[in-house]
């Protein structure tokens, strides 16, 4: 097996992984369409283009961040035993702990998506200067 096949394999092997960990985690009953094109280049046993590959890591990283963001949005109210005894409208350290760490999965998710849109928009300009013959 060449190298740039045995890449691709190990590329599309991680993007299903990630896949199946995100609709499990989600618990989405039906594949996103990023893991059924992985599967469809696994089963024919064909090589997936490093642009498509580049393309489904930039829409899953999408994805996640807009997931976090709806964590984030959804975990705004405080749970029970969140609330300060002290007042019903004040809250305690559990609730900041909380807020901060889905500020961080927001964070974390938006500087991925960043990176991966960067590289792409990168790899496209590199591939438009590139002479004919090189490509």
């Amino acid at each position: 097996m060449n190298i740039r096949r045995r890449r691709a394999l190990n590329v599309a092997r991680r993007l299903l992984c990630a896949s199946a960990l995100t609709c499990a985690a989600a618990g989405a009953s039906a594949q996103t369409p990023s893991a059924t094109a992985v599967l469809e280049a696994l089963a024919s046993g064909s090589v997936i283009s490093s642009r498509h590959a580049f393309a489904i890591d930039a829409s899953e990283a999408t994805r996640r961040l807009e997931q976090a963001r709806l964590r984030r949005e959804q975990g705004a109210a405080p749970r029970p035993g969140e609330r300060a005894s002290t007042g019903a409208r004040r809250v305690n350290d559990r609730y900041w702990r909380r807020q901060e760490k889905l500020r961080h999965l927001v964070e974390q998710a938006l500087q991925r998506s960043n990176e991966t849109h960067q590289s792409q928009t990168a790899r496209t300009r590199k591939r438009q200067r590139a002479p004919r013959h090189a490509r």
